[in-house]
């Protein structure tokens, strides 16, 4: 964890990063979960656009409440976006 930062504040900058380059990592990713408190309260959310580069992907799920993920306009209209 990168001094001066809380645990949840780590999580978030980690999430962040992981979903910009799953892309590149996984171009035929079809499905994504991720499970966690990853947002603490006050912070933008996360933003699921950097998926849209994911020709394959047909499912996201994200355990934040759907006004914490922004992006998912950017995904493909056969992307199902699930937020608990």
């Amino acid at each position: 964890m990168p001094a001066g930062m809380a645990p949840i504040e780590a999580a978030d900058t980690v999430l962040r990063m992981v979903i910009r380059r799953l892309p590149l990592a996984f171009p035929g990713l079809r499905a994504c979960r991720f499970l966690g408190k990853f947002t603490a309260e006050g912070d933008l959310g996360i933003d699921i656009g950097p998926m849209a580069a994911l020709p394959d992907l047909k499912e996201v799920h994200v355990l934040a409440g759907r006004g914490r993920v922004r992006g998912a306009e950017r995904l493909p209209s056969t992307t199902a976006v699930f937020c608990e």
